[in-house]
């Protein structure tokens, strides 16, 4: 499924595609993707100036900077306007770009802006720190960001694109090169003592992020963002093993927001970091507006520790809002972790293929979980070093599991179980109509619990679930469920 531009007035919308496939399971009509509103920039200026008639070299080794900075300076004065760009490399470092601002490249191979070696970024884009108005209306496109992470190595706040309050922000067809930090950055302050500037109608699509040596933190960081878009990206070679990942969602303080967010249709082949390659990380349970509408929908990832990952510190109540959060239609497979939710209520995971994972998906190992439903998914040989397919830890309230295929979970070696109970309370587990298959023998039980695992088998259903290939049902909480129970 690819983004549908409905024209500059209308804005940009998802649709969802077909679904169903044997790996995926069928479709349930009653979960569907929402659609994402994203406002484009509007450039009203038709000035248009060419960098080279500001003194430009773009040889790789004249810094250039001050040519850049003219050229905007200039293209203010007309409120804006299009900044052109020659092929060549330029050696720049804190460009600011302004209201009304599109900076484009010209040729194939595209220009190339190449960090210097002081800079804290190629390209910024900075709102007044004290507060106030938000700059607005900004075009990025068809361009080479290289940073020097191959030179220098990892830095942590030395990003490409640096983003602190924005209002429609499109950035597209740039090739974001060996960062030390984050390919694009999108916070509200340089500084934790300054005023917040929120950044909204954010559209990042159709770029490369690659980190060359994988000496950086993020391909993406989203501070902060209400309608907000990453689309149709590609991300290869990034990340530290102690940073989060290729795309990451982490507000950093109780005023920031993550609302309206849309991560679809990217590709992401390699991501080293200690948290997802999707990564959506709250930090608190009182947020001033609490985070959520945020839809993780057609990736694929292959290569990473984790593929995608949701924590929400802090133990969920029954005072926990709805993350209203969908994740649909990803292709994970060979990595470590396939999936990993935590402190989290009110997310549905569906039309998913999960496979070839060595590790667990986990629920709940931390923090608990609640209102969490799982719609046809695909899990194939996940589990093989870690015993079972599923680890899921209470305290755990309102889990559905519908229509999934489950096949080979778990190890033949450790008499392999698709679903570990691993600790805590567990009431109003649901099971319905899934398909539990092991043709290479590993998975031996549907389900099996540990000692200080503890249910209420009364609120817990098992109701038209297929066991197939000699998979026994094991320990599954409910004193009638046996009877409730096909095999083949």
């Amino acid at each position: 499924m690819r983004a549908l531009r409905l024209g500059l007035a209308a804005g940009v919308a998802f649709f969802l595609s077909s679904c169903g496939s044997v790996e995926q399971g069928p479709c349930a009509a009653a979960i569907t993707p929402w659609s994402t509103s994203v406002d484009p920039p509007v450039i009203a200026s038709t000035a248009a100036l060419n960098v080279k008639d500001f003194h430009a070299v773009g040889d790789g080794i004249t810094d250039d900077t001050a040519a850049f900075n003219d050229a905007l300076g200039a293209l203010a004065t007309t409120n804006g306007g299009t900044l052109l760009i020659p092929p060549g490399t330029y050696l720049v470092g804190d460009v600011r770009l302004g209201n009304g601002t599109a900076i484009r490249g010209l040729g194939t191979p595209p220009p190339v802006l190449a960090k210097n070696p002081t800079a804290s970024s190629i390209l910024s884009i900075l709102s007044n720190p004290g507060g106030g108005a938000t700059l607005h209306d900004i075009s990025i496109e068809q361009l080479t960001l290289r940073g020097r992470s191959v030179q220098d190595g990892f830095s942590e706040h030395v990003h490409n694109l640096l983003v602190v309050g924005v209002t429609r922000l499109s950035v597209r067809k740039v090739s974001f090169e060996a960062f030390q930090g984050d390919g694009v950055y999108l916070g509200t302050r340089l500084r934790p003592a300054d005023a917040v500037a929120h950044n909204s109608s954010v559209m990042v699509d159709a770029n490369a992020f690659d980190g060359v040596n994988a000496q950086n933190r993020n391909g993406v960081s989203v501070i902060d963002c209400t309608h907000c878009m990453i689309d149709s990206n590609s991300f290869s070679r990034i990340t530290r093993p102690d940073m989060p990942g290729a795309i990451d969602l982490e507000p950093n303080q109780r005023d920031e927001l993550i609302n309206d967010v849309a991560v679809t249709n990217n590709t992401i082949s390699g991501s080293g970091g200690s948290a997802g390659a999707i990564s959506v990380s709250l930090a608190f349970k009182d947020f001033l507006q609490g985070p959520g509408h945020i839809l993780i929908q057609n990736n694929q990832v292959q290569n990473a520790k984790t593929g995608i990952f949701v924590l929400w510190e802090g133990p969920v109540t029954s005072q926990t809002p709805s993350l209203d959060t969908l994740i649909w239609g990803n292709v994970v497979s060979n990595v470590d972790h396939p999936l990993q939710l935590d402190g989290v209520a009110g997310i549905t995971i569906a039309h998913n293929g999960f496979s070839d994972s060595g590790m667990d998906v986990q629920l709940g190992c931390g923090a608990g979980a609640a209102s969490v439903r799982f719609s046809s998914n695909g899990f194939t040989r996940v589990g093989a070093l870690s015993g079972q397919g599923f680890i899921l830890c209470g305290p755990l309230t309102a889990l559905t599991f519908d229509g999934n295929n489950l096949v080979d979970l778990g190890s033949s070696a450790t008499n392999g179980s698709a679903v570990r109970f691993a600790n805590g309370t567990t009431a109003n587990i649901n099971y319905t109509g899934n398909v539990f298959s092991s043709p290479n023998q590993t998975t031996h039980v549907a389900f099996s619990a540990a000692a200080n695992a503890s249910f209420a088998p009364a609120t817990n259903t098992w109701s038209g679930n297929v066991l197939n290939d000699g998979i026994q049902l094991g320990v599954f909480p409910n004193a009638g469920s046996a009877a409730g129970c096909g095999t083949h």
